[in-house]
């Protein structure tokens, strides 16, 4: 659940930092592909705020799995589009507002 995730981010903020896989996917790209919550895309966020501009192995962000997944239909997250689309609009407006800042 949401609330298991969070407690486990609060009590170890760096386990939103593991890579994953050959692909070192990041924890943000693994919950987007697998359809968690907005909720849990957000405290993955917020425990590691440059997941947002890193790449996996094959060059691809966040951002960019999130496009495809839902353009493909080929994830839970994508069956959810209210939500999907929502998750997209916030991950590319942190992306935006990093950019501005740095």
């Amino acid at each position: 659940s949401d609330d298991v995730i969070e407690a486990i981010l609060e009590a170890c903020p760096d386990t939103a930092k593991v890579r994953f896989n050959n692909d070192k996917k990041t924890a943000l790209q693994i919950g987007l592909q697998y359809g968690v919550s907005k909720k849990v895309l957000e405290l993955l966020y917020e425990a590691w705020p440059d997941a947002i501009t890193l790449t996996d192995e094959k060059g691809r962000t966040v951002l960019y799995d999130g496009l495809v997944l839902r353009n493909n239909n080929v994830s839970p997250a994508a069956n959810n589009n209210d939500e999907s689309v929502e998750t997209i609009h916030f991950i590319l407006n942190e992306m935006i507002l990093q950019t501005i800042i740095e």
